[in-house]
């Protein structure tokens, strides 16, 4: 589908980077909005700047780690605007570091905005979704969803983890014809800011040197989310925004097939 003029968009991690783009990708092709992140203030600013451009916008802050938050997020989308066409579970935290030194309430909050953040957005809104006979979740996962990259393994187990959930359930959907689709999105380096999307106590040196690959090799969130709707308009489950990462992952999965010890090659 590629007419989204009037319909409605829910995006969480609506506050920055990837998000703020998709909305305002969104809005730009007439959509509704409903913009979720723990963010307020950010939120807010967010929120203003595109109902300065005439878009219609409801935000809600939310922690998406909480099923209260994403029940509330929900309730108020479909209170607004009636219906929910795409829901994009975004939102997304990283602390890079050893997995043996990161401290566990960062382990946590990877998992429970990351994991749990999807896990509760597809619980949420599929069934209404399937209940009104139409609609699409995309979900937000990462190269570092196919690739192991070191120093990020929490971070990266999130992130597989949102590649198999979102393969399965496309299965499942596929076996009962269903009405209703997913995409699952795997973005390279994007330039943010330097801090942005980083949080905890995490490796210095690890943060260092990942800001310092965003800024050799990344894009624009604005390209991201150009990505993400023309995969859209294509109906297509595998949405990426990098393709200088296949000789690495070919490099993975051959290893894997031959039962030898794992690679990593830095896809650049």
């Amino acid at each position: 589908m590629d007419d989204w003029r009037g319909k409605t968009a829910v995006v969480t991690g609506a506050a920055g980077g990837i998000g703020e783009a998709i909305a305002a990708k969104a809005a730009a092709l007439g959509m509704n909005l409903v913009l979720a992140d723990i963010d307020g203030a950010g939120l807010q600013a967010v929120q203003d700047d595109l109902q300065a451009r005439g878009a219609q916008v409801l935000s809600v802050a939310a922690d998406v780690g909480r099923l209260a938050d994403v029940e509330a997020l929900a309730d108020s989308a479909y209170a607004r605007f009636g219906a929910v066409h795409l829901a994009f579970n975004n939102a997304g935290t990283m602390t890079p570091g050893s997995l043996l030194k990161l401290p566990l309430e960062d382990m946590r909050r990877m998992v429970d905005t990351n994991l749990w953040g999807t896990l509760y957005g597809m619980k949420v809104f599929m069934p209404r979704m399937l209940a009104d006979g139409a609609g699409h979740v995309v979900n937000t996962s990462s190269l570092n969803g196919l690739l192991a990259y070191p120093a990020m393994a929490t971070y990266n187990g999130t992130k597989a983890a949102i590649v198999s959930i979102s393969e399965t359930v496309f299965h499942e959907l596929a076996a009962r014809n269903s009405p209703i689709g997913i995409s699952v999105v795997c973005p390279g380096a994007v330039k943010k800011k330097r801090d942005a999307g980083m949080t905890g106590h995490g490796s210095r040196s690890a943060s260092d040197r990942i800001s310092r690959f965003r800024e050799a090799t990344g894009i624009a969130a604005g390209q991201v989310a150009d990505c993400i709707f023309e995969g859209l308009a294509r109906n297509r489950f595998w949405i990426f925004t990098h393709h200088n990462f296949h000789d690495a992952l070919s490099a993975r999965v051959d290893a894997m097939i031959g039962e030898r010890a794992p690679v990593f090659e830095l896809p650049i």
